[in-house]
């Protein structure tokens, strides 16, 4: 008679529950992972919800604050142009919407100030629009109202046009700088989704993974213990009481073949 080989023990401690016990240890274990990724998605999705806030609070913001300091810029040398082309009587109208388009500068300025990049063009920018003032209000306006519009065209050519070419270009260095930064902010920002996606794909990939794994131990040792147990009975059925099942867990299924073995073993005493 040849006995049935004692396999190893290892994983006695979750073999030997029972079926159902195995089956829904796995079923929890899909159940785990997905909640664990449907959180981390959730934590993941906030975090981006954070830099999509940070992005506007110090890329969209700065940028938006010096547009509003461009159109000021623009609105009152506007007025500087058009002073000389207006009649007597609308000038004083010219003059006052210049000095509210001023006030929108400062505005605009004052607020633009937290988010300055290049301190040295905004220094050029302020320096040089000072001068486009004073030329505009002591020279310029001047000559225009006592009707010298050769002397406002020589003022704006040989010295207005060189000042707002200075601080046109401070304020493009100060654009420039703005718009390194946002680029920087924002490929930090794209390297965060990366990693999120990474890590959301990499958690659930794991998770399935250790769940399949689970699942195919379980499966295995179930159909090797019914395997085992129908090799049995077929030899028992030609005949042979030799032939005794593998035991390898305490199951439903591993208590089912060792009762067969027993049954076999109770016949061999009888026909002995």
């Amino acid at each position: 008679m040849t006995a049935a080989a004692t396999p190893p023990r290892r994983l006695a401690w979750f073999t030997d529950r029972p079926i159902g016990v195995k089956i829904g240890a796995v079923i929890a274990l899909l159940i785990v992972v997905i909640a664990a990724t449907s959180v981390l998605s959730i934590s993941r999705m906030r975090d981006m919800r954070s830099v999509q806030e940070e992005i506007y609070t110090e890329n969209l913001k700065p940028l938006n604050s010096l547009a509003a300091v461009q159109r000021a810029v623009a609105a009152y040398r506007s007025r500087v142009l058009q002073y000389p082309v207006y009649s007597v009587a609308d000038r004083p109208e010219i003059l006052s919407e210049a000095q509210e388009k001023l006030a929108d500068l400062q505005a605009a300025s004052d607020e633009y100030s937290p988010y300055v990049v290049d301190q040295e063009a905004v220094d050029t920018f302020e320096a040089s629009f000072a001068q486009l003032v004073e030329l505009n209000e002591t020279r310029m306006v001047p000559a225009a109202d006592a009707g010298d519009l050769a002397t406002f065209g020589l003022l704006y050519k040989d010295t207005a046009a060189q000042i707002i070419s200075d601080f046109s270009q401070a304020m493009e260095d100060e654009g420039l700088a703005q718009a390194e930064v946002a680029a920087t902010r924002n490929a930090a920002a794209a390297a965060d989704v990366d990693s999120a996606v990474r890590t959301l794909v990499v958690s659930a990939l794991v998770g399935v993974l250790v769940a399949g794994g689970l699942a195919y131990l379980v499966v295995r040792r179930v159909l090797t213990t019914v395997r085992s147990v129908q090799t049995s009975m077929e030899a028992m059925a030609a005949g042979d009481l030799t032939r005794t099942p593998q035991v390898r867990d305490l199951d439903e299924i591993g208590r089912m073949a060792a009762s067969l073995a027993a049954a076999q073993e109770s016949l061999r005493s009888v026909l002995a």
